[in-house]
């Protein structure tokens, strides 16, 4: 198994032993989030689709864990719609730990986050880093990334993005995502 792969593996593993019961969902935002804005070099490449940024290779990973028994997969029967629990089951032999402290934050700050939550918060960096990337080391225009993010996710107010979005700059998520 080559560097990336074993990395892969390694944060599954551990996003599953420190945010138990979490979903799929989840799992990928706190992936999209390690990468981007804490630089842990994942490679995956990221597009924006429903529930904000994917990558099926994420869940391609997750269903490896699952096969190798390191986590564990189950519908949630305690909601009335498609939703999976992930369980830490078993740590690889010689579990990579060098980005534990990334982890622990993203779970301090984002633990808590509903489905929801973490669908807009993705979304905003998201549509952050592509305005960023149109035109690198300009101000960003913050009422143009809310324009933005409602035109891709137009089920969330204007006043949702807007505190969202404030959250993220609040915590440093935007310099930290375009900090080189």
């Amino acid at each position: 198994m080559d560097a990336t792969n074993r990395l892969r593996q390694d944060v599954i593993c551990n996003i599953a032993k420190l945010m138990p019961q979490k979903g799929k969902t989840a799992m990928m935002k706190t992936m999209f989030f390690l990468q981007e804005v804490y630089k842990v070099p994942l490679n995956y490449d990221f597009t924006i689709f429903t529930f904000g940024p994917f990558d099926e290779d994420v869940l391609m990973y997750m269903d490896y864990a699952k096969h190798k028994e390191l986590i564990d997969i189950k519908p949630d029967p305690s909601v009335d719609y498609l939703s999976y629990n992930i369980t830490h089951i078993e740590e690889p032999e010689k579990l990579d730990r060098q980005h534990d402290e990334s982890l622990k934050e993203i779970v301090k700050n984002f633990g808590s986050f509903t489905v929801k939550e973490w669908e807009l918060a993705s979304t905003i960096l998201f549509s952050y880093l592509s305005l960023y990337e149109s035109n690198p080391g300009a101000e960003m225009n913050m009422d143009e990334l809310d324009e933005d993010v409602r035109r891709i996710k137009p089920h969330f107010s204007r006043d949702k993005i807007k505190e969202k979005r404030e959250f993220l700059d609040g915590l440093g998520i935007f310099d930290k995502a375009i900090a080189d």
